[in-house]
């Protein structure tokens, strides 16, 4: 069995869960709302798990004395969150190569470890500058 879970997301952080377990799908209904309160937009999605990963979600929750709902939207959150922070990164590797492609600037390795394994000594070394 497949369950059907609304979730209301208040304040980007506390999360109401509300479950009709005939349907076919989990539906998220993410409401964001602003610090005052106010309705500032709201969205929907429907994603399929099968039995065995409903009961696993489920045994969690009863570990954790919370609802499966809540873990799921938490879940959910992490996710985007991570592949956000994922995506940022792999920018700032490819910026950060085609500055070099266009400067040539940069800081060795081997400048790097140095000045790491300098911290928290008596001779700590200045940043590396970057060179061509």
């Amino acid at each position: 069995m497949i369950a059907y879970i609304t979730f209301y997301s208040l304040n980007d952080r506390q999360v109401i869960a509300l479950a009709n377990w005939q349907s076919t799908a989990i539906t998220y209904n993410v409401i964001h709302y602003a610090k005052k309160g106010i309705l500032m937009s709201a969205s929907q999605i429907s994603i399929r798990i099968d039995t065995k990963t409903k009961e696993r979600l489920s045994q969690i929750a009863n570990r954790q004395k919370r609802t499966s709902h809540s873990l799921a939207a938490e879940a959910l959150i992490v996710f985007i969150e991570q592949k956000e922070k994922e995506y940022l990164w792999n920018k700032s590797c490819i910026d950060s190569l085609n500055d070099f492609d266009e400067t040539g600037l940069h800081v060795t390795q081997n400048e790097v470890e140095q000045w790491m394994d300098s911290w928290e000594t008596n001779n700590e070394l200045p940043v590396p500058i970057c060179h061509i």
